[in-house]
């Protein structure tokens, strides 16, 4: 099972990144690049609410110490 990997402020920062991302994209951008904002925007905002960054993971990172 995956364990936290990431510090409180840093996944404050993801669930305002991935808010404003979204909105953006709401609001801006259509179509295929739309799409993919659409999509960071959800993952940078359900890493942050979970504390798991499965790439942080995968390479064996963590800003905990």
């Amino acid at each position: 099972m995956f364990v936290p990997n990431l510090n409180a402020p840093e996944r404050t920062l993801r669930i305002i990144l991935g808010i404003i991302l979204l909105c953006t994209v709401a609001l801006v951008l259509h179509g295929p690049l739309g799409w993919l904002g659409a999509i960071i925007g959800v993952i940078l905002i359900a890493t942050g609410i979970t504390g798991i960054c499965p790439l942080f993971s995968l390479f064996g990172l963590s800003p905990r110490q």
